[in-house]
């Protein structure tokens, strides 16, 4: 495993192709809003003898007659590359994918004066973009919402 994994617990991951998004989450009674990624490739198994100049498809069947293939996880914290207006933290949240778009609903926001501050927004993250997009911090008639499920049928 490369890089660091997140720390936090009660966050939401979901996966994109190969890919995992985790977001928000909390450690104790510290709420997090950042966003990391573990990337889950197949890299061929290379002989650290051979010339540097072999050719990229010659390298790739020489492998898979050698070798084959290992699987690499390599953890990023993506956060920072992120553009736009970011959800508040919060953890108990549900999130979903559709296509390359992260949808982040709900949850706890952490405490204020001993009171739980349940949350009612939706916020989209397109994974494409790295663009945050806040589509509504509430609405008329709704009820926050903590530990919920988004899932396809």
């Amino acid at each position: 495993m490369e890089g660091t994994s997140p720390t936090w617990r009660d966050s939401s991951a979901c996966n994109i192709g190969s890919t995992v998004v985790v977001f928000g989450g909390r450690i104790g009674t510290s709420y997090s809003d950042r966003v990391c990624i573990l990337q889950c490739e197949q890299r061929p198994i290379v002989d650290k003898n051979e010339k540097v100049e072999e050719e990229e498809e010659e390298k790739k069947e020489k492998e898979k007659k050698e070798g084959g293939e290992r699987e690499v996880w390599r953890w990023e914290d993506v956060t920072d590359k992120i553009t736009g207006d970011r959800p508040a933290p919060r953890a108990s949240h549900a999130a979903g994918v559709v296509g390359r778009k992260l949808f982040i609903f709900g949850g706890d926001g952490g405490t204020v004066d001993q009171k739980q501050q349940p949350l009612n927004d939706i916020h989209v993250l397109d994974l494409g973009t790295s663009f945050l997009l806040a589509v509504w911090a509430g609405w008329g008639g709704g009820r926050e919402r903590l530990t919920n499920n988004i899932s396809k049928k």
